[in-house]
């Protein structure tokens, strides 16, 4: 990972990419602790080090979005006389029996659809659907596989290993 100045800005990198018009950077302002802290102890922090930062930048930013989503609601709701309320719930009422049937319909009906796509094993094109059948996944015991490859090399040409990947999720807080 490189991090450096770029202007008003700090530049984010991987060190996946030899060439930096080609690697994806994400360029943050370059106020704050965290921009100041990569680019002063940036040498002196391995890349573990810096994701955490990121991260805890990122969980930041989030926690702002949700506030910001909240004051919103806050002030639409300081907006609305208590008969537009006592309006809109009575609209909700009034169309809560068919939204529920609907959403009943629909479940019912997705669920006759895969098993009829299942049974027949094949992808099924609608005007605006499809009704996408995927083959089961096949999965070895791959410790057990890996000590048979031990005595049998040859097997690791068949082998074939994916890109990782990486999502992003709550910490479990302990």
């Amino acid at each position: 990972m490189k991090a450096f100045a770029d202007g008003d800005q700090l530049c984010i990198t991987s060190d996946n990419f030899t060439n930096l018009q080609e690697s994806p950077a994400v360029f943050l302002p370059l106020s704050g602790y965290l921009a100041k802290l990569i680019i002063e102890e940036g040498d002196n922090m391995d890349d573990h080090q810096k994701i955490r930062l990121l991260l805890d930048s990122l969980a930041e930013k989030r926690a702002l979005q949700e506030v910001i989503r909240l004051d919103k609601e806050k002030a639409r709701d300081n907006v609305i006389t208590t008969e537009i309320r006592q309006a809109l719930a009575d609209i909700d009422d009034e169309f809560a029996g068919g939204e529920s049937a609907a959403a009943i319909s629909v479940t019912n009906l997705e669920d006759v659809i895969r098993a009829t796509t299942l049974e027949i094993g094949d992808t099924v094109k609608g005007d605006t659907l499809y009704a996408v059948f995927s083959k089961p996944r096949i999965t070895w015991n791959n410790p057990g596989l890996e000590g048979f490859a031990k005595a049998h090399p040859e097997m690791l040409a068949l082998r074939k290993i994916g890109k990782p990947s990486v999502s992003i999720r709550p910490a479990n807080k302990k």
